[in-house]
């Protein structure tokens, strides 16, 4: 065997609930890492307006795969919901990021060249991007894929299809009359 399929097999052998968890995590890690450093300026995750959404969507994410992964139950349907949500913020937070250091190179450039400079010190936008906004999307975007997987697979057994939603509406049902009408 290849290392490759080695490493193959074991990924597929994780369970969904700790590949969420992990992701749940990078996305949190994401969010307290620079997102923008600006000519030494840095602007962290949670500073952004999408940071703190994001950092709640990962701690729900990770506290609905930890209590599925203590059930021994699957947890695809959060997983799609969180990480459908946490890619749309991450994706535009992306784009605000990006046209913003796009526009702060595109000012340095001009600068540069009607003061004449080398031309080697021109920036591009990207130059600009820090990593945790990379983890963060990368974080929800991998939610979402086990999300979708998992409800792929659920979709080719029909009677369960509603079973764990109908589930998670029951529970959640039960946790708010006793919160109501404690006995």
């Amino acid at each position: 065997m290849t290392p490759a399929s080695t490493f193959y097999r074991s990924l597929c052998s994780l369970p969904p609930q700790g590949i969420s968890l992990a992701l749940a995590g990078l996305t949190a890690l994401g969010t307290v890492l620079p997102w923008v450093n600006v000519f030494g300026v840095t602007q962290w995750g949670l500073a952004r307006p999408g940071g703190p959404f994001l950092l709640a969507l990962a701690g729900l994410e990770a506290g609905f795969a930890w209590e599925r992964w203590r059930r021994r139950r699957p947890a695809f349907w959060p997983s799609l919901a969180f990480g459908a949500a946490g890619t749309g913020i991450a994706a535009m937070e992306l784009e605000q990021t990006w046209q913003k250091a796009q526009a702060v190179a595109d000012a340095f450039n001009t600068f540069l060249e009607a003061q004449e400079g080398p031309p080697e010190l021109a920036v591009a936008g990207w130059n600009f991007l820090g990593s945790g906004l990379y983890l963060s999307a990368l974080g929800q975007v991998g939610l979402a894929a086990v999300g979708l997987v998992g409800v792929r697979g659920l979709l080719l057994q029909p009677f369960r299809l509603l079973h764990y939603p109908l589930t998670w509406a029951q529970h959640v049902w039960h946790r708010l009359k006793i919160l109501v009408h404690p006995s």
